[in-house]
C-alpha cells in the first residue's frame, strides 16, 4: 500500500483532502500533518507523494519542500496564492505538479492518481505566470523579424 502525506495548516482543508484521497484511491494510505518539519524526521517510511501548502505561516515554506525533495519523495504544491515571484521561486524546484485550492475534487484525484504515477501536471493558472515569464524574457526582436 502507498503514502500520501497531505500538509496544510488549515485543520479542516486538511481533513477534507485527507478523507477524499483515502475515499476515491483506497489503495494509498492518507495521513494528514501540520507544517512542523521536526515532525518529518521522525518518519519510520518516507511517503510516495507529498502534498502541501507552499506558504504555510504566510510564507514560503521551502524548508519542508526541499526536505521531501531531497529524500526523493514526490511533491505536489496546492495553493490558493497567485504571487508571481513567489510561484516562479517554487516552479524552480523539483516539482511533480502545482494544483490550486479552487480545482475541483475530481480533478484533484485524478491529477494526483496521475502524478502518483509519474506524470506532471501545473494547474492553468499557474501556467499562465509561467508562460508570461517566459515571453517576457525572451521577447523577439520584431525589427529583425520584418526584415
Amino acid at each position: 500500500m502507498g503514502c500520501i502525506l497531505v500538509i496544510d495548516e488549515q485543520d479542516s482543508f486538511r481533513e477534507g483532502v485527507r478523507n477524499l484521497l483515502e475515499i476515491r484511491l483506497p489503495s494509498y494510505s492518507v495521513i494528514a500533518s501540520d507544517f512542523e518539519l521536526e515532525s518529518y524526521s521522525d518518519l519510520e517510511t518516507m511517503p510516495d507523494l507529498v502534498i502541501v501548502d507552499p506558504f504555510l505561516k504566510g510564507e514560503l515554506s521551502l524548508p519542508v519542500i526541499d526536505f521531501f525533495i531531497d529524500k526523493g519523495v514526490k511533491i505536489v504544491l496546492l495553493s490558493m496564492e497567485a504571487d508571481k515571484e513567489n510561484i516562479l521561486i517554487l516552479l524552480k524546484r523539483d516539482i511533480q505538479g502545482f494544483l490550486m485550492k479552487d480545482m475541483s475534487t475530481t480533478d484533484l484525484v485524478n491529477y494526483t492518481y496521475n502524478m502518483l504515477s509519474g506524470e506532471r501536471y501545473i494547474h492553468p493558472f499557474v501556467a499562465n505566470i509561467l508562460l508570461d515569464e517566459y515571453q517576457e524574457k525572451n521577447e523577439p526582436n520584431r525589427s529583425l523579424e520584418t526584415a
